[in-house]
């Protein structure tokens, strides 16, 4: 990629193309963090030390991250779900983010009330 805009100069769409291949790593990355622990609380049927503080603040970052966006979008060049798709990179990860912390406050109630784990003990 440097070695291309060296000797061929900035392009736009190159670079465009080069942060989105990133942003697939990044969301990839993502996806193999958070599947194995999914199965695992669901493996123990407990969430004994998870730290579910740390998923509200992803929670908090996604839509954070998302309203960022928006907010950018709508004064830069007026809101449209062209530009809101083109930045998928962001949307991606705000939405794996969003999806699998929801997954992780679900099984965190669900196991929470069968009293046998730490939530019972030392509650939020």
């Amino acid at each position: 990629f440097m070695y291309s805009n060296y000797w061929y100069d900035w392009h736009n769409s190159r670079t465009l193309a080069y942060c989105n291949n990133l942003f697939l790593l990044k969301i990839s990355m993502s996806l193999i963090k958070y599947i194995p622990q999914v199965t695992h609380n669901s493996t123990r049927k407990s969430m004994d030390c998870f730290p579910i503080q740390g998923v509200f603040l992803d929670v908090t970052g996604g839509i954070a991250s998302l309203l960022q966006l928006i907010w950018q979008l709508s004064n830069d060049q007026g809101f449209s779900l062209d530009t809101f798709v083109t930045n998928f990179g962001k949307v991606g990860l705000s939405m794996v983010t969003l999806i699998f912390n929801f997954i992780f406050i679900m099984q965190w109630f669900v196991y929470r009330s069968r009293g046998h784990d730490l939530a019972s003990e030392y509650p939020l």
